[in-house]
């Protein structure tokens, strides 16, 4: 399961650049690079603490661990759906 998480999500990390560069220019691509990469790193730092609670209220379930994954990746899922069609409406 993680296997799949760390190979599609390293597409989503090495896309973020061009895109930003496609949507804002490259004249004004640092600066959305600073906002994109903000909302990254505050996304990273609360990640693990609600994982960790989320494990800790489904502890009853056979495999608690697996729902945050389920949670977090439909997240990335949802937000590369929002990318593509952003591009394609563009």
């Amino acid at each position: 399961m993680e296997s799949f998480f760390e190979f599609f999500s390293g597409g989503y990390v090495d896309l973020t650049s061009v895109i930003a560069s496609d949507l804002v220019g490259v004249n004004r691509m640092s600066k959305a690079l600073r906002v994109v990469y903000l909302f990254q790193g505050v996304a990273i730092a609360i990640n693990t603490p609600i994982v960790a609670i989320m494990r800790d209220r489904l502890k009853d379930f056979s495999q608690p661990y697996r729902w945050p994954y389920f949670i977090f990746g439909s997240s990335i899922i949802l937000s590369g759906v929002i990318l593509l069609a952003i591009l394609i409406l563009k």
